[in-house]
């Protein structure tokens, strides 16, 4: 009988389809991305096209004169075109788990690798999502591609102005969400809202801890069965806790702990338009190795990748930071 066999490296090639897709569905950020300007992450496949790891993207701010009325002179009064670049970085990011031998495992190749499977792919959806919320916070401990930048514009909680006069009363609340929000309107650029269901929005990332608080002011509470469309499919609204005033509010568990005045802090994000770029350079690398003459099996995935806060002439192009009190809950909360 002739028995037709998949070769290894299409098994592999097989697999890593399989696992790519297991990322991405596992992804929080992946329902904010996409390859169109309305999305908060843009994904940009230039790198996969091309060779290198460095990608220059090109931007021109709208026109701002009045023009030329009647009848008045055009020529020599034309308006200037401002363009700006920014430029992010892509590198490789690798993880493996090797298996201490066939006796100790006591289960067949396939369910091993389907359990390598899982748990690299919950991995690698878990350090992009990591690498996207860092980057959008401007995380410079973490090197990664590329350093993160600060944000251009960084808010404070209740009436605080800066790091030296946080105070316990400085939490995240409706008030809050409006300054984020009329400073989103009124920025230089503008950060653009994303068009969703007809309207305008924004999306606000904030930590649970940041949550716990937000759930105990009145105005929110009051508001939230009236504070978004219903009937919505789109995963912005289906993923959010909650809406105020054109902003829907996401968690996010990753987002950083800052000490501030000595208190514990959390740093919320407001996002628009192509507040962030995303690159990925070739397809997904999924390698079985063995050794001990076959007696240990190894699982390897990677993939080249790398994501920037968009910068054009200094300027963030759609985020605005906002640190607030905002420390693990151990009581009662504020009213």
């Amino acid at each position: 009988m002739a028995l037709t066999e998949v070769t290894t490296n299409l098994q592999e090639e097989l697999w890593g389809s399989s696992l790519w897709r297991a990322v991405i569905q596992r992804m929080a950020w992946t329902k904010s991305m996409g390859i169109d300007e309305n999305n908060i992450v843009i994904v940009r496949n230039e790198f996969q096209k091309q060779a290198g790891d460095k990608l220059t993207i090109g931007l021109s701010y709208p026109l701002s004169g009045e023009g030329i009325d009647g009848d008045n002179k055009l020529e020599d009064n034309e308006e200037t075109l401002q363009t700006f670049d920014f430029a992010f970085y892509i590198n490789q990011k690798r993880n493996a788990v090797r298996l201490k031998g066939k006796m100790s495992e006591k289960k067949t190749r396939l369910k091993l690798r389907r359990e390598a499977r899982d748990r690299l792919s919950l991995w690698l959806s878990e350090i992009i999502d990591k690498e996207l919320t860092r980057k959008a916070a401007g995380v410079t401990t973490w090197t990664f591609a590329n350093t993160p930048t600060a944000p251009t514009v960084g808010l404070y909680g209740g009436d605080a102005t800066g790091d030296t006069d946080m105070a316990s009363s400085d939490w995240l609340g409706t008030a809050e969400i409006d300054r984020m929000k009329t400073r989103a309107q009124t920025a230089s650029p503008k950060v653009q809202p994303l068009r969703i269901a007809g309207g305008d929005f924004y999306v606000l990332q904030i930590h649970p801890n940041q949550t716990y608080l937000l759930k105990h002011d009145s105005n929110w509470k009051n508001a939230q069965m009236y504070a978004m469309p219903r009937g919505s499919s789109n995963p912005l609204f289906t993923n959010a806790i909650g809406g105020w005033n054109g902003v829907l509010i996401h968690e996010n568990e990753e987002l950083p702990e800052l000490t501030i005045n000595s208190l514990a802090c959390r740093r919320a994000l407001l996002l628009g338009r192509q507040a962030l770029v995303l690159g990925f350079g070739g397809a997904i690398s999924w390698q079985e190795e063995t050794f001990d003459f076959g007696n240990q099996v190894a699982f390897a995935v990677g993939r080249i990748f790398g994501c920037q806060a968009a910068k054009y002439n200094s300027k963030d192009l759609g985020r605005i930071a906002m640190d607030s009190y905002a420390p693990a809950p151990t009581g009662v909360a504020h009213s």
